[in-house]
């Protein structure tokens, strides 16, 4: 490989820790000496795992459940999960050559713009979490140019002009920064692979079978909408929103995933399990696994799929050309829809045992599930979304918040105050208090509210939230109006303004501000 200057940009190479590591992206490799250790950055995304039936991790971006054609122009950020794993092995590959003396050098591939964008956040990513490093003291050593590198919004169609890149590299490290400043995430994992293993792990079953991830671990979930995750054909998925004999299916945990505990002492023996805690893995069976598929040339005809001897019906949709939307209800524009017909990959283990979705979200400390979509969208079954009364039971309380899913798809002033109305005291961390918000897919709408939430209840920027939200869910925040929205709020005062509500929580009865910039 030629590691020469692409895309006409100059590169250099950048000493980040002296005699140790160093940033090199286009650079020719015959100019450093036999001491030096080159390795493709994205590479180390790949974390070699001891045991057998943990997944590898993969340099490709990619969103669960959907394919890579539906995708569009996006390329990252990278998943959560694909960080960790970078960080592990880079640490793990920093400790092995500081015996030898040697100094690691990280570069891309010549012309790949979106892997170095991609490699230049993950690089980042090692020294604020692995190494303590501070977003100014990042910057400064990686270099400005290379944190002002920009991503493509989600979801950005191949058909249409590519939108204005709004998110920085730099918002990825604020998001991160944010993330680890407020104890969202220990970076204990990070000490050994078994560790990284099963936090990475327990993101992957919670996104794979309840198409859910934790924006702020404990407090506040987005998910697409249930019924459209059960529907889904994928073995792996939940089948029963509910209970089947009305009683909760709780497991026992003790440990949070992103928790100091999180890293076990010692290796797991054979087939052992740890315990879990938010979102405990559904499996009874830990060691099965399922492969997700990517596959974009699917056939378009009302025919069912064979995966495993097993037959997968045509799910049927709502869809505009075949069904009047009620009034009230709306014409889904701005996010993609799932495609159920797939070629699913091999079923390792056959009597997996999801759990149903509200013992699923009770069991993580959910007391409140909102909805921000229409019964009746592109995308949602033709029998509609749930019934909330159906909730209730299991002491589920449910909120309704309808966000036309239209013109950026941003929530109206009203939509924001009876959001965060609704939560006056998520940061107490009263137990089963947590919050669970969801859209149709769960990237856009839902997001965008679950993101004023944690403005309010944390006093935290929203640019960050947005850098952090794209990496701990891949898809969020799908058009760039929702990017700009949230960029545009430094803090609590901001979204209290925008929502008409006092900054004092405890006057909540003034009028919507004209001054706020966004309608």
């Amino acid at each position: 490989l030629k590691w020469l200057s692409g895309s006409g940009m100059v590169s250099t190479e950048i000493d980040i820790i002296p005699g140790v590591l160093a940033w090199a992206p286009g650079v020719d490799v015959s100019k450093f000496g036999p001491d030096d250790e080159f390795e493709l950055s994205l590479d180390l995304c790949r974390l070699e795992s001891s045991e057998a039936n943990v997944e590898r991790g993969s340099a490709v971006y990619a969103v669960t459940h959907y394919t890579e054609a539906a995708m569009g122009r996006a390329f990252g950020p990278l998943g959560f999960p694909q960080v960790l794993r970078f960080c592990r092995s880079l640490t793990s590959r920093l400790e092995k050559n500081e015996s030898l003396k040697h100094r690691l050098v990280l570069g891309t591939l010549v012309g790949d713009e979106d892997g170095r964008t991609n490699a230049c956040m993950l690089l980042g990513a090692y020294l604020i979490l692995a190494r303590s490093w501070t977003v100014s003291q990042t910057s400064e050593a990686i270099g400005k140019a290379e944190a002002d590198r920009c991503f493509v919004c989600s979801w950005a169609r191949k058909d249409r002009p590519e939108p204005k890149r709004n998110m920085k590299v730099l918002d990825c490290w604020l998001g991160l920064e944010l993330v680890r400043n407020n104890g969202w995430f220990d970076p204990t994992c990070l000490m050994c692979d078994v560790g990284t293993d099963f936090v990475c792990s327990k993101m992957r079953t919670w996104v794979s079978t309840y198409d859910a991830s934790w924006l702020i671990p404990g407090f506040i979930m987005v998910c697409a909408d249930p019924v459209t995750t059960a529907l889904d054909p994928n073995p792996i998925t939940f089948k029963d929103l509910l209970p089947k004999d009305g009683k909760l299916k709780l497991v026992h945990h003790d440990v949070d995933p992103c928790s100091p505990k999180s890293c076990p002492d010692t290796p797991m023996s054979s087939g052992a399990t740890p315990a879990v805690a938010s979102g405990e893995s559904p499996f009874r069976n830990q060691d099965a696994m399922v492969s997700i598929p990517s596959e974009s040339n699917l056939q378009e005809q009302g025919v069912s799929q064979v995966t495993n001897g097993c037959s997968y019906p045509k799910i049927e949709l709502a869809r505009i050309e075949d069904e009047v939307l009620a009034p009230g209800e709306n014409e889904s524009t701005d996010t993609v829809c799932k495609e159920y017909r797939l070629a699913f990959g091999t079923l390792l283990n056959t009597e997996l045992e999801p759990l149903d979705f509200v013992s699923f979200v009770k069991q993580s400390g959910i007391g409140l599930v909102v909805r921000t979509n229409f019964n009746a969208e592109p995308g949602m079954p033709k029998a509609g979304s749930y019934d909330p009364k159906e909730l209730a039971p299991f002491g589920l309380e449910h909120l309704e918040i309808q966000v036309v899913d239209q013109n950026g798809g941003l929530p109206r002033r009203a939509d924001v105050a009876k959001m965060l109305k609704a939560c006056p005291k998520l940061v107490s961390g009263s137990e089963g208090r947590g919050v669970v918000v969801h859209c149709k897919g769960g990237f856009g709408r839902s997001v965008v509210l679950a993101c004023c939430l944690a403005i309010d209840q944390f006093d935290v920027p929203g640019r960050a939230l947005l850098g952090w939200v794209r990496v701990a869910r891949p898809g969020s925040v799908n058009t760039p109006q929702q990017e700009t929205f949230l960029q545009g709020l430094s803090g609590r005062e901001d979204v209290r303004r925008f929502a008409g509500l006092s900054v004092d929580k405890g006057d909540e009865s003034s009028e919507p501000n004209a001054c706020c910039s966004v309608l």
